[in-house]
């Protein structure tokens, strides 16, 4: 079971790493950066937005440093998430933010959707608007990292 655990581990931290990022008041003193959280899918965010602006509103003594904004600001102004297959996510995308996603292949990688990447990209098709959906398979991506011709 050891690479079962060692992939559940893996996706698993990236509530972790964004927490940290936003409790550590790394977005407010960096407010340009954006950070893209890789290989994970986007099924967790929704979780992790709720329950960091639970907190935030729930312990504001608590809070060092003092936050300027909720948790969840942060995540729709400086962060993004890809992922491969995510129905899950897919669902959930009014709480994740249709710009705040980028579909990938993953190739080569075994993980990879190589042989049915049609499929994969149609599902993003068929949860969303169109104009949501080129956003999520290209456009997000080409914005993001200046790819414009």
């Amino acid at each position: 079971g050891a690479a079962g655990i060692f992939v559940m581990q893996q996706m698993g931290g990236m509530r972790n790493i964004w927490s940290t990022l936003t409790f550590g008041g790394v977005f407010d003193r960096n407010p340009g950066l954006r950070v893209v959280f890789v290989e994970s899918g986007l099924h967790w965010v929704p979780g992790a937005l709720q329950e960091a602006d639970m907190i935030y509103e729930s312990f504001p003594s608590h809070i060092r440093p003092k936050l300027s904004h909720s948790p969840s600001h942060y995540w729709f102004n400086n962060c993004y998430a890809t992922f491969m297959v995510d129905p899950a996510g897919l669902e959930m995308m009014h709480r994740i933010g249709a710009d705040r996603c980028m579909w990938s292949s993953d190739y080569p990688h075994n993980e990879s959707t190589l042989g049915y990447s049609r499929s994969a990209v149609q599902a993003v098709f068929d949860a969303t608007t169109e104009a949501d959906a080129k956003k999520i398979v290209g456009g997000n991506a080409i914005e993001l990292y200046g790819l414009q011709v």
